[in-house]
């Protein structure tokens, strides 16, 4: 991806991940957001998957289910965090 187009894709950050993960990548994806703003919490994944998708949103979640449902529907405009492992470490030990 060239930067030209890192710059103009916007991120959704799903609501299992940190709130301070936008802060992070402000600066390289302006216009993300998170589910917790955009009133999606709770909400199905086709709802969230409609969100993103209508208003152009890289979706970014833990769920797997959004990675299945990018293989399903074509392609993704899904990223999913590795699952989970013993060397897995929090954002926030990951930052120091």
């Amino acid at each position: 991806m060239d930067t030209g187009e890192q710059d103009r894709r916007r991120l959704l950050f799903g609501e299992s991940l940190s709130p301070k993960l936008r802060g992070l990548v402000a600066e390289h994806f302006p216009g993300s957001a998170e589910v917790r703003e955009c009133r999606l919490i709770g909400q199905g994944d086709g709802t969230v998957w409609d969100y993103a998708r209508a208003r152009v949103y890289t979706t970014i979640s833990k769920d797997s289910d959004f990675r299945q449902r990018g293989l399903l529907y074509g392609p993704a405009t899904t990223l999913t965090t590795a699952e989970k492992s013993s060397s897995a470490r929090p954002v926030s030990q990951a930052e120091s």
